[in-house]
C-alpha cells in the first residue's frame, strides 16, 4: 500500500517552522538534498545509499564501461551526486531522469522507489543489499517444495492495533514462522498427486551485508473500502542477533509523516564515520539521536548494518549468546506444540499404535531434555539478567519462555487425551486387547474377532506400502550432516521391528473360522512377498548409503569444508524435529 500522494505545501511549511526554531543553523559534516517539489521519498533513499559504506566506495570505484561512452548509466548519475555532496547541497534531477520519474510533483512510496532504484543499480553494485530467500512447503507426507528468491526488503506484517507497540522483534520471528495453510488453501503435491494438507515457512539462504525491513504500516481496510494508515508506536531494536556469529546493528529509519492520503519522508542516520546520528529532510541535515525513533509512530523503513561480532563488548557476546540458546529453546517448543496440536490421526490402525508410542518416548526421552536445557538457560544468564547486564525484548525474558512453556504442557495434555481415545479404538481391533476385552469381560463374537484380525492384517499391507514409499522417496543428504542422519532415523529401526507384527499374524490364523481362514491366507501371502521385498530395498539403500556417508567423510577428512563442515557443527536438538516428523 502506497504512502502518498499530495504533498499540499507541506515542504513550504517545514522550512517556515524549521526557520522559525533555528534548525539547520548548526554546520553538520554533512549536506542535504533540494527537493524538487514531492522528491522527498527519492531524497531519503540516496541519503541512505551515500551513508552506506561499502556502497558509497562501490560507487566512487565504480568505472563506466569504455565501449559504450555514450551511455551514461545510473552509476555514474550516482557517482556525479555523491561527488556533489560532499562540496554542498545540491540537486537530484540526473537521477530522476535516469530512473525515469517523469512527475516530480507526485509523491512515490519510498519502499517501491528503494527497490526499484537498486534494482537499476544492477546486480554488481547493489550485492550489499541483496540477499538469498528460500519459501518451504511440505506436504502431510513430508515432501518439500523449495522456491528461491533474491530479496532487499523483508516486509513485516504489523498485528497491533494503532494504539498498541509493535515489536519489530516479533515482527521478524512472525515472519519466519511455520504455518499451517487453511484446507481452502492446500497446496498440490506432485508426488502425492493430490492437494495435501501444506506447511509453509521461510528461510535466508545468504544474508545480506545490509538487512533491510519493511513493517507494513499501510493496509486496505474492507469495512471502509479504502487504504489506511497505522500509526501504532514500533519498538525498534538497535540491534539484532539473527545467530551466534550474525549481528546486525540499525543506522537508518526512514520516516513517513502523514496519512495515507499524503505526507513527508525524513530518515535518520546513524554516521559510520563520526558513529553520530542525523536527520536528513531535503536540504536540512541536523545532529539526531535514538530518542527520536523510539517507539516512533513515523518510521516506515529499517536499515541495519552487518556488525562483526569479534568486535563485540564481553556484555553484547552475553546478550547474543542469551538470544540464541533462548532462539533455540522457543523453536523447539513451538515446534512440539505445533506438532501436538494436530488433531488428525491416521486411519490405519498400525500407524496410530507407532504414534502412540513415538508419543511416550517424547515424555519419556525429550521433555526432560528440553527442560534440562531451558534451566541451562536460566542457570547460565540469571545474575546477567538480574543486574542488566543482558539487554532482552520482551518476547525473549524468561516469564514470556515461560508462558511457551505452559503452553507446551497444556498441548501435552490434549494430545495425551486424544491419543488416550484414539488408543482404545485402534486396539479394539488388536489382538493383544481383544484379551483384554476379555479381561473385562467385553463380549466379542467370532465373526468380530474375524472382522478385527482382517482389518489388522489390512492395515499391516498398508503400512508396509507406506514405509516402502518412505524408502523409495528418501533423499541423499546435501551434506555430511544430513547425510549421516538418514543412517540412523527410526524408519530403519522400525522395519526390522515390524518382523514381530508378521508372526503376530501368523499365529492370528490358527483362530480363524475356515470361511476366512482363505482369504486371510492370502493376505499373508501379500504381506511376506511385500515385507521381503521392503527388506532388500532398505537393505539395498542403506548400503548405498553408507557407501555415500563414508566417501563423504573420507573427502571431509582431506579437503576441510567441502561437504560443508560448518554446518556438522550445529546442535543436535536439530536432529530431533526431523527425527519425529520421520516416525510420524
Amino acid at each position: 500500500m502506497e504512502p502518498y500522494r499530495s504533498h499540499y505545501g507541506y515542504q513550504k511549511l517545514r522550512n517556515i517552522v524549521q526557520e522559525s526554531n533555528g534548525i539547520g543553523l548548526i554546520e553538520t559534516p554533512y549536506n542535504g538534498l533540494k527537493n524538487q517539489d514531492a522528491t522527498d521519498y527519492l531524497n531519503s533513499i540516496l541519503q541512505c545509499l551515500y551513508m552506506t559504506e561499502d556502497f558509497r566506495q562501490e560507487v566512487e570505484r565504480f568505472v563506466p564501461d569504455q565501449r559504450n561512452p555514450d551511455k551514461e548509466s545510473l552509476m555514474q548519475e550516482l557517482q556525479k551526486l555523491f561527488k556533489e555532496m560532499k562540496k554542498g547541497d545540491c540537486t537530484t534531477e540526473g537521477i530522476t531522469q535516469r530512473l525515469g520519474i517523469a512527475n516530480v510533483y507526485e509523491q512515490e512510496d519510498v519502499v517501491e522507489y528503494y527497490q526499484k532504484t537498486l534494482k537499476a543499480i544492477g546486480p554488481q553494485s547493489s550485492k550489499v543489499f541483496e540477499g538469498k530467500m528460500s519459501n518451504k512447503t511440505k506436504c502431510i507426507n513430508d515432501h518439500i517444495f523449495e522456491k528461491e528468491c533474491h530479496f532487499f526488503t523483508i516486509p513485516l506484517a504489523i498485528e497491533a492495533g494503532h494504539n498498541e507497540v509493535f515489536e519489530v522483534h516479533n515482527g521478524l520471528q512472525t515472519f519466519f514462522e511455520r504455518i499451517k495453510l487453511d484446507e481452502d488453501n492446500w497446496l498440490y503435491c506432485k508426488q502425492c498427486g493430490q492437494k495435501n494438507e501444506t506447511e509453509t515457512w521461510n528461510e535466508i539462504k545468504e544474508f545480506p551485508t545490509i538487512l533491510t525491513l519493511y513493517p507494513k504500516r499501510f493496509y486496505f481496510d474492507y469495512y471502509k473500502m479504502r487504504p489506511v494508515k497505522n500509526h501504532c508506536p514500533m519498538d525498534i531494536p538497535l540491534q539484532i542477533v539473527m545467530s551466534t556469529n550474525l549481528k546486525y546493528e540499525l543506522y537508518a529509519v526512514i520516516n513517513h509523516i502523514g496519512n495515507e492520503s499524503g505526507g513527508h519522508y525524513n530518515v535518520v542516520i546513524k554516521s559510520f564515520e563520526d558513529g553520530k546520528w542525523y536527520c536528513f529532510d531535503d536540504t536540512s541535515v541536523r545532529e539526531d539521536s535514538e530518542s527520536s525513533f523510539r517507539l516512533s509512530r513515523q518510521a516506515y523503513l529499517l536499515m541495519y548494518r552487518n556488525v562483526e561480532v569479534d568486535r563485540l563488548s564481553p556484555d553484547e557476546k552475553s546478550t547474543n549468546e542469551y538470544y540464541e540458546l533462548v532462539t533455540t529453546l522457543l523453536q523447539r517448543i513451538q515446534h512440539f506444540i505445533s506438532v501436538f496440536k494436530e488433531s488428525k490421526f491416521p486411519s490405519n490402525y498400525k500407524e496410530t499404535e507407532i504414534l502412540c508410542h513415538e508419543f511416550l518416548d517424547f515424555k519419556k526421552t525429550h521433555l526432560p531434555e528440553i527442560e534440562a536445557y531451558k534451566k541451562h538457560c536460566y542457570k547460565t544468564f540469571e545474575v546477567a539478567v538480574q543486574a542488566g547486564q543482558i539487554k532482552i525484548a520482551p518476547s525473549y525474558h524468561p516469564t514470556n519462555v515461560e508462558k511457551e512453556w505452559c503452553q507446551l504442557q497444556t498441548a501435552i495434555i490434549k494430545r495425551q487425551r486424544l491419543l488416550t481415545k484414539e488408543f482404545k479404538q485402534v486396539y479394539c481391533f488388536h489382538r493383544h486387547l481383544v484379551k483384554q476385552c476379555r479381561e473385562f469381560s467385553v463380549p466379542l463374537t467370532q465373526p468380530e474377532l474375524d472382522k478385527a484380525k482382517i482389518c489388522y492384517i489390512q492395515d499391516l499391507l498398508v503400512c508396509l506400502e507406506n514405509k516402502q514409499i518412505q524408502i523409495q522417496n528418501m533423499e541423499w543428504g546435501a551434506d555430511l550432516q544430513s547425510n549421516g542422519s538418514h543412517l540412523g532415523i527410526t524408519l530403519h529401526q522400525s522395519i526390522i521391528d515390524f518382523k514381530s507384527n508378521i508372526d503376530h499374524a501368523h499365529a492370528d490364523e490358527t483362530q480363524l473360522t475356515p470361511a476366512n481362514r482363505q482369504v486371510y491366507r492370502s493376505y499373508l501371502e501379500k504381506l511376506d512377498m511385500k515385507y521381503k521385498t521392503l527388506l532388500e530395498l532398505h537393505k539395498t539403500k542403506k548400503n548405498l548409503k553408507q557407501h555415500c556417508h563414508n566417501f563423504m567423510t573420507n573427502r571431509q577428512d582431506s579437503e576441510p569444508g567441502l561437504f560443508g563442515a560448518d554446518e556438522c557443527k550445529k546442535a543436535d536438538y536439530n536432529n530431533l524435529p526431523h527425527s519425529l516428523e520421520q516416525g510420524e
